[in-house]
């Protein structure tokens, strides 16, 4: 500990000798290197604060999962099954801070195997392109930054936080839908926008999507119904996602600020059993 205090003093003293020895051009250079060390100092703490944000946000997100996320209804008119879950700002010492966390229905979403074949027709031409090519090399569910690399013109990867934003991958495909490896893929009717139900329900010759609007009008939960008739001869089932009621996996995107410090985090959620579990985690770098 002494050690350290003298070589802290000494260097102190080596720079007050240096600026008196060459005068006030010396004297400019020692205030920018004391700014840039208390910068550095600044902004290390701001990465500390922002890496405990990451971490205590943890608790309010499960907590949703838990008790709120199998309640979610959204408006049939809701372009993307996205629900804000946190929103908080908040001053930490001097620091101006600020978490925010938006969840994303996987099972709200097209699911990235559907994209290859039933559900073409529901997604923009290259966002099935980049879809084709995540998905041939890929194995299980994959990560939606594997998108980036195959991602072409304005469309972005992750979505933002705020308003819906439609020029972005993981809002309009699932990477975790199903989350678990030999099972189908479902459909949310509660929280998938409406033109993706009424193609789910056409492919698998189902009645039921008015009653689903009138339900999602009126913030109650829509039934996924039951086959009124016999499937026609040739339509394969199969292809097709089958509707729930409720979600067994969700993506949070997670933006904390501290001070100076940005980080985003999007990390996948799915249920185990009564358990939520995090199965991936991604920093966003766009």
């Amino acid at each position: 500990m002494t050690r350290r205090l003298v070589s802290r003093r000494g260097l102190g003293l080596l720079l007050v000798l240096a600026v008196l020895a060459v005068g006030v051009s010396a004297a400019a250079g020692a205030a920018r290197i004391a700014w840039h060390v208390r910068n550095d100092t600044t902004l290390s703490a701001d990465e500390a604060l922002a890496a405990d944000l990451l971490v205590a946000a943890e608790a309010p997100i499960r907590d949703w999962l838990a008790r709120r996320s199998a309640l979610v209804v959204l408006p049939p008119d809701a372009g993307s099954p996205r629900v804000g879950v946190v929103g908080v700002s908040l001053i930490v010492g001097e620091r101006e801070c600020r978490v925010e966390a938006t969840a994303f229905d996987q099972c709200g979403l097209v699911p990235l195997s559907a994209t290859l074949g039933a559900l073409r027709s529901a997604l923009p031409a290259d966002v099935l392109r980049m879809a084709s090519a995540v998905g041939s090399a890929a194995s299980g569910a994959p990560g939606l930054d594997l998108f980036a690399t195959v991602t072409t013109g304005s469309r972005r990867t992750f979505p933002v936080t705020g308003a819906s934003d439609l020029s972005a991958v993981g809002e309009l495909i699932a990477t975790h839908n199903p989350h678990r490896e030999g099972a189908r893929p479902t459909l949310n009717v509660n929280t998938a926008p409406m033109p993706l139900v009424q193609a789910v329900y056409d492919g698998r010759q189902l009645a039921g999507v008015e009653q689903i609007v009138t339900a999602r009008q009126a913030g109650k939960a829509a039934s996924p119904g039951s086959r009124t008739q016999p499937p026609s001869s040739g339509v394969a089932d199969d292809a097709f996602p089958v509707p729930v009621a409720a979600s067994t996996a969700w993506a949070i995107r997670l933006d904390v600020e501290a001070g100076r410090i940005r980080r985003s985090w999007w990390c996948v959620y799915v249920d185990r059993g009564g358990s939520w579990e995090l199965v991936q985690r991604l920093a966003i770098d766009e």
